[in-house]
């Protein structure tokens, strides 16, 4: 009768024994299974961007009001606000583009992309700054930037690098709705002897032609926009001097102009598909 009950405590101490080994194994299980998946999930350190490139980035006010207003450091912030990619030139030069991927630095849908050259001594200087919701920079001395300027009409802009700086090649606007391609403007020139030019295209809400001209102070300036069969078209005719907008009007503009200097003028339509149309400018 004891010889039975020894063995029944030996077997059930054992099974105690064994079962908090299963727990306590168990546990280190669970244990090592969280660990891992911490360090899985864990966002890895950000390695910080050399003191040069982050004084070329923050000389612009706008990131540098950004980066104090991120109570972190100089460098800490440009980390976090910029992808940063070497790219080696074909001529041997290293630049640096820096692409803005945080909400204070970027506006709606584009954001800044710079492209930093290095410099002796550890100092960057900039060579390209231009926004883009896409950019590629090619060791070839290229650099395709896409913009968009609204839902329905992107900007495309292509660089070529110089030797000292990105120098556009060709930009052009594309309408999404059609797939029309057209540059971001044409210069408009008179014949000899004449003060009257005529030009046609097509153009939808968004999307048109913008013409450049040179004038004078005090040149009277007269802008006719209609169809081909001659009634009025559209609803914009925008004229841009240098800095400010002269007139934002509908088919018909006269005026004076008010300074010597460059001027665009922008046609776009008020539907949304292309449509003909015949702008007359005349000045004297």
């Amino acid at each position: 009768m004891h010889a039975a009950s020894g063995r029944a405590d030996n077997f059930d101490e054992t099974a105690n024994r064994r079962g908090m080994q299963r727990r306590t194994h168990a546990a280190a299980t669970r244990a090592a299974l969280l660990s891992l998946l911490v360090a899985a999930t864990a966002a890895p350190a950000l390695a910080l961007p050399a003191n040069g490139i982050v004084a070329a980035l923050l000389k612009d006010g706008q990131f540098a009001d950004c980066a104090a207003k991120s109570k972190t450091s100089r460098a800490a912030y440009v980390a976090k606000a910029f992808t940063l990619e070497p790219v080696r030139l074909h001529d041997g030069k290293r630049v640096v583009v820096a692409t803005g991927a945080d909400a204070c630095v970027c506006a709606a849908q584009n954001c800044p992309t710079l492209v930093l050259l290095a410099q002796s001594g550890g100092r960057y200087r900039t060579v390209l700054s231009d926004w883009a919701i896409a950019a590629r920079v090619t060791p070839d001395g290229y650099a395709d930037l896409s913009a968009h300027d609204t839902a329905a009409v992107s900007n495309r802009t292509l660089y070529r690098w110089n030797g000292t700086r990105y120098a556009i090649v060709k930009s052009e606007r594309v309408d999404l709705r059609s797939g029309a391609v057209r540059p971001m403007s044409v210069a408009l020139a008179f014949a000899p002897g004449t003060s009257s030019a005529t030009r046609t295209g097509t153009a939808a809400l968004g999307f048109g032609d913008t013409y450049t001209l040179r004038a004078r102070a005090g040149q009277v300036l007269a802008l006719s926009l209609t169809t081909p069969g001659g009634k009025p078209f559209g609803h914009a005719l925008l004229l841009r001097g240098t800095d400010t907008l002269v007139a934002d009007a509908g088919a018909r503009w006269r005026g004076t102009l008010p300074a010597t200097g460059d001027y665009a003028i922008a046609v776009e339509g008020d539907g949304e598909s292309l449509a003909p149309y015949r702008l007359t400018v005349t000045i004297r």
